[in-house]
C-alpha cells in the first residue's frame, strides 16, 4: 500500500475523533480517539519508523486511557488500551534507545522494563477476570516473556497449549 495515503486517513481519523471529543466530552469519545491516537503512533513507529513522532501519539493515547481509568476502574476496554499503550511504550523505548533518540517526558521514566512490568501487571488482571478467554491469557503470556519471566510464560504457554488441542485459531497464536 501506499504509506502517504495510511499517513493521511489514519490523521483524518484523529482529527475527526478530536473534534466529535471537543463537542461532546463522552467518555466512548476519549475512547476511540485514544484507540485512533494508538493505531497512528503503531504506523509511524512500523511504516515510517520515527519514534518521535509515535511517541507524540502513545503519549496522548496513554493519558486518555489514563483519564478514562479515572472515570471507569471497572472498564475491562480501557484497562486492556492502558495495557497495549504500556507495551507499545516500553518497546518503542526500546528502538529509540537502540536508534540513539531520546524521548521527553514519560510517564514512569525511560527504562522500557518498567512500561512492560505495568502492561505485565494489567494483562495479569484481565486475565484473571475470565479463566477461558484465551486471548488474554496470550497476551499475559507474551508480557511475562517480554518481562524476562521466562519460566511464568512457559507455564502460562503450556497450559494455553493443553487448552488449544483441536482449537486451531487458539494453537496459531
Amino acid at each position: 500500500g501506499n504509506a502517504d495515503e495510511a499517513e493521511r486517513r489514519l490523521k483524518l481519523a484523529v482529527s475527526e475523533r478530536q473534534q466529535l471529543f471537543k463537542e461532546k466530552r463522552k467518555t466512548g469519545r476519549l475512547s476511540a480517539l485514544s484507540r485512533s491516537q494508538l493505531r497512528l503512533g503503531d504506523f509511524y513507529m512500523v511504516a515510517k519508523k520515527d519514534p518521535t513522532l509515535a511517541w507524540s501519539q502513545y503519549q496522548s493515547a496513554l493519558s486518555g486511557y489514563k483519564k478514562l481509568l479515572q472515570h471507569n476502574q471497572d472498564s475491562v476496554s480501557t484497562r486492556e488500551g492502558l495495557a497495549n499503550v504500556e507495551y507499545r511504550i516500553g518497546g518503542l523505548l526500546l528502538h529509540a534507545k537502540a536508534v540513539g533518540v531520546g524521548l521527553e517526558d514519560v510517564p514512569g521514566g525511560d527504562d522500557p522494563n518498567t512500561h512492560f512490568e505495568i502492561s505485565c501487571q494489567l494483562r495479569k488482571q484481565l486475565a484473571a477476570i475470565d479463566p477461558e478467554d484465551m486471548q488474554a491469557k496470550i497476551e499475559w503470556a507474551v508480557a511475562l516473556a517480554r518481562c524476562g519471566r521466562a519460566v511464568e510464560a512457559e507455564e502460562l504457554a503450556n497450559e494455553l497449549a493443553t487448552k488449544g488441542k483441536g482449537n486451531p485459531r487458539l494453537l496459531f497464536q
